[in-house]
């Protein structure tokens, strides 16, 4: 997954990606992209906004365009399947923009969708099984990802979101803004007064805003951030510590050694023995192969097993 606020997608022929992955973490990010997620095995954490959510095997998340959200593992090794959509398949032009946001979530209470959800789960998992077969034709896979939108359109809860022309989604659009500039200007340490000088606003202000927003203050936010940026340069780069340190804007190694302690519960030298290991484990293992493997014979039994209770 994309350790960037921000993640952009790209399509071939047909607006839809799918693919199924193991997920470590993923900072807080968005995209314009409406994204569903069925975990095939383990659990996965997903905090949508300020909402922390535990998804266990079997159960799935539908993620809305423009959402902020970001994911981590359990102590529990993970496979997910992942289809995401371009937006315009939740627009339409009528008056203006008519923006569709939907509710389909499966531990989510009070907004149970008309139809039994195992419906979509169904769905989600033929989706995954046609993606990998080979012999299977293009239509095939296009009419099923229609048949998931068509059920998702037709009876998961949903409400629409009316925009003039040209008119900024408030809040959504404030909080995209200023997630932008949090991944462009991490670095530098005063990027708290720079930003309220750049956008207008108080310090005040920006901390309701994001606290409303996300759960988070603005220091919060970037500090995330910055620990995210650190990880990924320890798991995959060969850059010092020292390096990191200055790189991510943490300003001091006393500063850095205590929050990232704090948030991973070891050192940053540890962290990244621990990143190197498991990395020279799997490669030895093939765990790729092994895990595409597995994920076709969870998919093959979900869709047994959901067949089984028509």
């Amino acid at each position: 997954m994309s350790h960037y606020l921000f993640e952009k997608m790209s399509y071939q022929t047909f607006p839809a990606k799918i693919f199924i992955t193991s997920i470590d973490y993923s900072s807080m990010h968005w995209h314009y992209d409406g994204e569903f997620i069925l975990v095939l095995k383990g659990t996965l954490e997903i905090k949508l906004e300020k909402t922390e959510w535990l998804f266990n095997a079997g159960e799935l998340v539908f993620i809305n365009p423009k959402l902020v959200h970001g994911m981590k593992r359990t102590n529990q090794d993970n496979i997910c399947l992942i289809i995401q959509l371009n937006e315009r398949f939740f627009q339409e032009s009528k008056h203006g923009i008519q923006q569709y946001a939907f509710f389909l979530n499966s531990q989510q209470r009070g907004l149970e969708p008309k139809i039994d959800i195992k419906i979509y789960r169904k769905i989600l998992a033929e989706i995954g099984l046609i993606s990998l077969d080979k012999a299977a034709s293009d239509y095939r896979l296009k009419s099923k990802i229609y048949e998931l939108l068509a059920e998702l359109f037709e009876n998961a809860e949903h409400e629409i979101r009316q925009f003039a022309n040209g008119q900024e989604t408030d809040d959504s659009e404030q909080l995209l803004r200023i997630i932008a500039y949090v991944e462009k200007n991490y670095r530098h340490s005063d990027i708290a007064q720079a930003i309220q000088k750049d956008f207008g606003i108080n310090e005040k202000k920006l901390y309701r805003f994001l606290k409303k927003t996300t759960g988070q203050s603005f220091r919060e936010l970037v500090q995330r951030y910055r620990l995210d940026q650190a990880k990924y340069m320890l798991s995959f780069t060969d850059k010092t510590i020292l390096y990191i340190i200055d790189e991510c804007g943490f300003g001091s190694e006393n500063t850095f050694y205590r929050l990232f302690k704090m948030d991973v519960g070891v050192t940053p030298f540890v962290f990244k023995q621990q990143s190197v290991h498991q990395m020279a484990t799997e490669q030895v293992n093939g765990y790729l192969d092994f895990d595409q493997s597995e994920a076709v014979t969870r998919l093959k039994k979900l869709c047994r097993r959901l067949n089984d209770n028509d």
